[in-house]
C-alpha cells in the first residue's frame, strides 16, 4: 500500500477559508483518512531576471513546447511553458498530486522524470477569464490547447466540475469526478446555522459573495442591472454580504439592495440563519462554486441561475431559475429544506484506488 506521497496545493488548506482553500483542505483529508504521509511542495518556476533573462524565457518556452507538445509557441509565460523546481528526492520518483494546475507544463516535466502524476484541477486555467485579459478568442483559445495537452501527461485526472470532465473526456482524457464536500472541521459550524434556523424568523433573500472573483462580481452587477422594481415589488428585501461587496454600494440602486459589505464569521453565521434563501448568479464560471453544497450542508435553501448551478443540478434544497420571473413562482410554490446530505463516499474512495494503484505501476 502507498504510505507516502508529494501533493501541490492550489491553496492553503483551511477548513474556514474561502472556497479554494476548503476544497484544498478536502483534498488532505481524504489521504490522510487513509494513513497516507502527505508532504506538501509548492511549485515554483525557475524565473529570470532582467532583460536577458526574459528573452531566454521566452525562446525556452517556444522550444519547450516544440519538444513537449510537438509544435511551437511563441509567447506563452514562464507559468505555462518555462521550467519548474520538481521535488529532490532519494531513490526512483513516486506519486505526485498536482492540484496547483496553474503550472501545467510541471506535469509534463514530473512526467518525463519518472513521477507518477495525478492531477485534481479546482478548475481549468485557460478558461478563467481574470487570467486572460486583452487575449483575443483565438490567443485563448491557443492557452486552452497547451494545457489540454499538458493534463493529458497525467497517469489520472480529477474534476471538481462535472462540466470539465465531460469536456475533458469529449478531448479524449479520461477525467473522473470528485466533488466538492465540507471539510470535516467546517461541519460543526455548519450544523450550528442549522440549527439556529429552526428557531429564527426568515426575513430576506441574501447573496454573499466574495467579489474579488470577477465571476461573482460580474454576476452580482447583472443581476442588479436586469431585475425591474416590479418584480422586486413581489419579492423579499435582498440582501449582498461578503468580503469586498462594500465597493459595490455605488454601483448598485439601493432601493434594490441593501449591501451591508464584509462580515466576520459570527455575523456571517447570524444571516445565513435569518435568510430565506440564498441567492446565487454568475454569467460565466469555471469549476464550480463551493459554496453551494456549504449552504445546503447548513440546511439553507438556494436560488442559483443555470450558470451558477453547474455541477448541481440534482442537489435537494437547490432552485434552478431560467431568469429572473421564475424566482418569483419559485418563492410562491415555497422552498423545502435542504437535506443536506452529499454521498461523497464513493467518489472519495474512487480517488484514493487511483492514488493506491499508483505505487503498483
Amino acid at each position: 500500500m502507498l504510505s507516502k506521497l508529494i501533493i501541490s496545493l492550489s491553496c492553503d488548506p483551511l477548513a474556514h477559508g474561502h472556497g479554494g482553500q476548503r476544497r484544498s483542505m478536502q483534498i488532505m483529508q481524504i489521504l490522510q483518512q487513509f494513513k497516507i504521509q502527505v508532504c506538501q511542495f509548492p511549485i515554483k518556476t525557475n524565473s529570470d531576471k532582467g532583460l536577458i533573462g526574459k528573452c531566454t524565457r521566452y525562446l525556452r518556452g517556444w522550444n519547450r513546447s516544440r519538444r513537449l507538445y510537438g509544435f511551437p509557441r511563441w509567447g506563452m509565460d514562464n507559468n505555462w511553458c518555462g521550467s519548474h523546481q520538481l521535488p529532490v528526492i532519494d531513490g526512483i520518483p513516486g506519486t505526485w498530486v498536482i492540484e496547483d494546475t496553474r503550472w501545467p507544463n510541471a506535469i509534463v516535466e514530473a512526467k518525463n522524470q519518472g513521477w507518477q502524476v495525478i492531477a485534481i484541477p479546482q478548475n481549468l486555467e485557460s478558461f478563467d477569464k481574470s487570467r486572460n485579459q486583452g487575449l483575443s478568442p483565438e490567443k485563448s483559445a491557443g492557452k486552452f490547447a497547451d494545457e489540454i495537452a499538458a493534463l493529458a501527461q497525467a497517469h489520472a485526472i480529477f474534476c471538481i466540475s462535472r462540466e470539465e470532465q465531460y469536456l475533458l473526456n469529449c478531448v479524449g482524457i479520461k477525467a473522473k469526478y470528485l466533488p466538492y464536500f465540507p471539510p470535516n472541521e467546517a461541519i460543526p459550524s455548519l450544523d450550528w446555522v442549522r440549527q439556529r434556523r429552526i428557531m429564527l424568523p426568515k426575513e430576506f433573500l441574501l447573496m454573499l459573495v466574495n467579489v474579488h472573483n470577477d465571476s461573482n462580481k460580474n454576476g452580482v452587477i447583472s443581476f442588479f442591472s436586469a431585475i425591474s422594481h416590479e418584480i422586486l415589488s413581489k419579492m423579499p428585501p435582498i440582501v449582498l454580504a461578503g468580503f469586498g461587496t462594500e465597493m459595490l454600494s455605488e454601483k448598485l440602486d439601493p432601493r434594490k439592495v441593501r449591501v451591508v459589505g464584509t462580515l466576520d464569521e459570527s455575523s456571517t453565521q447570524d444571516y445565513q440563519s435569518r435568510a430565506i434563501a440564498i441567492l446565487v448568479h454568475q454569467e460565466y464560471g469555471t469549476g464550480c462554486l463551493t459554496k453551494i453544497c456549504d449552504f445546503l450542508v447548513a440546511g439553507i435553501p438556494v436560488l442559483a441561475n443555470e450558470v451558477a448551478a453547474r455541477s448541481y443540478y440534482d442537489a435537494h434544497g437547490l432552485y434552478v431559475y431560467k431568469n429572473i420571473y421564475d424566482i418569483v413562482e419559485i418563492l410562491k410554490s415555497g422552498l423545502e429544506k435542504p437535506r443536506g446530505f452529499f454521498d461523497h463516499q464513493h467518489y472519495s474512495n474512487q480517488f484514493l484506488r487511483i492514488v493506491q494503484s499508483m505505487e503498483r505501476k
